[in-house]
C-alpha cells in the first residue's frame, strides 16, 4: 500500500485539499491535528480514549500504529 494513502484519507475526511498535500503532508497532519483533535487528545496531558495525537512526530509514527490509524479513519468518517 502507498504510504501516503491512508494520510490523504485522513485530510480528505476532514477537508483539506489536496493541493496542500504535496510535500507538506506531515506539516498539514500535524496542524490539522492541532486544529481539531489536540485538545482532546494529548494537550495539557489530557488523553481521552488512550489516544494521544502528540506522540505522532512523524507520517512514519503513524504508518507505524495501524490499529491508531484504522481508528482514526472510523471517527472521522
Amino acid at each position: 500500500m502507498n504510504s501516503a494513502y491512508p494520510i490523504i484519507a485522513i485530510l480528505s475526511l476532514l477537508g483539506i485539499s489536496f493541493s496542500l498535500l504535496a510535500e507538506d503532508s506531515p506539516m498539514v497532519l500535524q496542524s490539522t491535528f492541532k486544529a481539531h483533535c489536540i485538545k482532546c487528545h494529548g494537550k495539557g496531558g489530557k488523553v481521552k480514549g488512550k489516544v494521544n495525537l502528540l506522540e505522532l512526530e512523524s507520517v512514519d509514527d503513524l504508518l507505524a500504529r495501524p490499529e491508531l490509524l484504522e481508528t482514526l479513519l472510523t471517527v472521522l468518517k
